[in-house]
């Protein structure tokens, strides 16, 4: 909290763009929430990509275990999922990049950080929706150290 107060004072570098906060505050702001959706989206994409690993295993022995035609289609919205799960990430990662162009008009970094905020928030949601799926922990591999 002290860096903090300490850069608003006298010598305080402020962007003729944004008078009303100092350039560091932007930038520690921004920062805070752009790891903070960077970890969201990696919980949301890392289960997309392990619900698509699980729907390719299935895939590859429903094959080997078919009439020997090859037309077997498994659990196709497992597939789906994980394609939406990785739109949402991706969506969201662009927001924030589009967002940052609200920094070049004139009293924007204001907006810019709330609703940047408001972002982080829905990414934070998102991934505590993800974890808490139902059977969400028992997909995950359990590692045996012997």
């Amino acid at each position: 909290g002290d860096v903090m107060v300490r850069a608003t004072g006298a010598a305080t570098i402020v962007s003729p763009r944004c008078p009303s906060m100092s350039t560091p505050v932007v930038s520690a702001w921004a920062s805070f929430f752009t790891i903070i959706q960077h970890v969201a989206m990696m919980i949301i994409a890392y289960d997309a990509y392990r619900r698509w690993e699980t729907h390719q295993q299935q895939q590859d022995e429903a094959i080997r275990n078919s009439d020997g035609e090859g037309r077997v289609s498994v659990l196709p919205s497992m597939r789906r999922s994980a394609l939406l799960a990785y739109g949402k990430v991706a969506a969201l990662n662009l927001s924030s990049v589009i967002l940052g162009g609200l920094n070049l008009f004139h009293g924007g970094c204001v907006v810019y950080l709330i609703v940047e905020a408001l972002l982080t928030l829905f990414a934070v949601a998102m991934a505590f929706q993800t974890t808490h799926t139902r059977g969400y922990h028992s997909r995950r591999k359990k590692i045996h150290c012997e």
